[in-house]
């Protein structure tokens, strides 16, 4: 549910009320709105996030334009989701004369590069729009066509649509709703109380392969917390996990592996069975990059290579939307009875 976002300089000055006039607002409105709900901020190199931060202090942009711009790059950066490419992904955008120079962009792909008008024009002199696609996986607008975007149009239609059909396969499902997100996050929280609800039956192969791409992608030393019922709570009719909290935590370690690589901590909190039946019914994923997946039907439609079952789920971005789901979690936390366990981790980096 990310993209890879680069914005010239130029671009960024383009959008301000002494450039742009009246299109100001509606030219920051798209940029900020994608940024917020799927951008990934890359500047090519330190060089250039450097520059892009000296123009925040031009006199081009009014005190609430740079407030604005100054809110957002902290945002995104306590998210992970700002970053300068080391080696540099190319010398200079704003001023490159031929597709080769900026070709370079490409090991970031996908991405969308945001350039200044000026640039736009020298790099493709017979475009009749501000849009373009040179390589496979980049796209090249100016400020005012950002809505063109076809990868950024392809996130909007997956999330209005909010389902995956029967069959997918589910290693679409990760790298189109879950990979993304957890390659730039340092904590992720998975919600489900029969999350583990037939893993000491079977071994669930859902609980094992979310984990297993977990410690695949996430950023080095992230945590992993698992938020699930214990007792009597089976969503099959039948008690699958023990209510004894320490019979629980046995049967956790015998089924779950103890190593994890990349993560620095994985952590099962179990909610006490009587507590469990208020937990609320939706299940999701949140991520601390600022974004959540929630699904109203269980996880387990994963066990299996392809979806035997369609997959719905809303995509959480704002602050209120993540504030409530975060609720949910610290209320199972805090209640009487729940069981932390703190399964064997690798080491955090020094």
């Amino acid at each position: 549910m990310l993209l890879n976002v680069h914005i010239t300089p130029r671009a960024l000055v383009e959008t301000t009320q002494s450039e742009a006039r009246f299109n100001a607002p509606a030219l920051r409105r798209d940029l900020v709105e994608l940024l917020l709900r799927h951008g990934v901020m890359r500047f090519t190199s330190s060089d250039e996030a450097g520059r892009w931060i000296d123009s925040l202090g031009l006199p081009d942009l009014t005190p609430a334009e740079k407030k604005e711009w100054q809110q957002l790059l902290l945002s995104l950066k306590k998210q992970g989701r700002l970053s300068a490419s080391t080696p540099p992904l190319i010398t200079d955008a704003e001023v490159a004369s031929t597709l080769a120079e900026i070709e370079g962009l490409t090991k970031g792909a996908p991405m969308l590069s945001v350039l200044g008008e000026e640039t736009y024009r020298r790099l493709f002199p017979d475009a009749t729009s501000g849009h373009a696609v040179p390589y496979p996986g980049l796209e090249i607008t100016v400020p005012g066509s950002v809505a063109d975007s076809q990868l950024y149009q392809g996130l909007r239609e997956l999330v209005d649509t909010g389902r995956l059909p029967e069959g997918t396969p589910r290693s679409e499902v990760w790298n189109s709703l879950f990979g993304p997100l957890a390659s730039v996050s340092k904590e992720i929280t998975i919600f489900d109380k029969y999350l583990l609800s037939r893993l000491f039956e079977t071994g669930d192969e859902h609980v094992t392969w979310m984990l297993k791409n977990l410690n695949e992608v996430a950023p080095e030393g992230a945590g992993v917390v698992l938020i699930a019922a214990r007792g009597t709570e089976g969503q099959y009719g039948a008690e699958r996990i023990p209510s004894d909290a320490r019979e629980a935590e046995r049967l956790l370690r015998e089924y779950l592996p103890n190593t994890w690589g990349r993560l620095g901590s994985v952590q099962v909190v179990f909610a006490e069975s009587t507590r469990a039946r208020h937990m609320h019914h939706d299940r999701h994923v949140r991520f601390s990059a600022g974004a959540a997946i929630e699904v109203p039907a269980g996880f387990d439609r994963l066990d299996q290579p392809r979806l035997r079952d369609s997959f719905g789920f809303t995509y959480r971005w704002s602050p209120a939307a993540l504030a409530e789901l975060e609720s949910r979690e610290q209320e199972v936390k805090r209640a009487r009875g729940t069981h932390i366990v703190r399964l064997k981790a690798g080491s955090r980096p020094s």
